[in-house]
């Protein structure tokens, strides 16, 4: 997979969470979930401040590596906290990121990608905060930037 090496200052982001691993049962349903409160619940209309119309899927926290558990919000980037209490809030840390560019059906292409990069060998991961940034909104033609943190 190609990607290029991307310095990245800090993130505010907002949204909704869960802490989940990759070996549970329950990780595609709690995802989704978290992907249908955000938008079929129409939260993402009430998030204040947002930067501009993207989406952002942060996994970060991890108990050690992929294996383990981790936190994992979706949400926006936003200027400030402020009118944003009810959301869970994060930072997306600042730093050095592998950054990779899907373009496709998010359905497949993000899975692909995720099962791809478990296998990679080469990349020094930091596991500090991971996240997929959705530049459109369309499902099947869809573009996403994934940031992975390296050492």
């Amino acid at each position: 997979m190609e990607y290029e090496i991307v310095n990245i200052t800090e993130k505010l982001l907002v949204g909704v969470g869960a802490r989940t691993n990759n070996q549970s049962p329950n990780v595609t349903q709690i995802i989704g979930g978290l992907w249908q409160q955000l938008f079929g619940e129409n939260l993402y209309l009430t998030i204040n401040q947002k930067k501009d119309d993207t989406t952002i899927c942060l996994y970060d926290h991890y108990e050690a590596d992929w294996t383990g558990d981790y936190d994992v919000t979706i949400g926006c980037e936003v200027n400030t906290i402020e009118g944003n209490e009810a959301y869970i809030v994060k930072h997306i840390q600042a730093g050095r990121y592998a950054k990779f560019i899907l373009k496709g059906d998010m359905n497949q292409v993000v899975p692909m990608f995720w099962n791809k990069l478990w296998q990679m060998k080469e990349l020094q991961r930091s596991y500090k905060s991971d996240f997929e940034h959705y530049i459109n909104n369309d499902v099947q033609n869809s573009e996403i930037h994934m940031y992975i943190s390296i050492e």
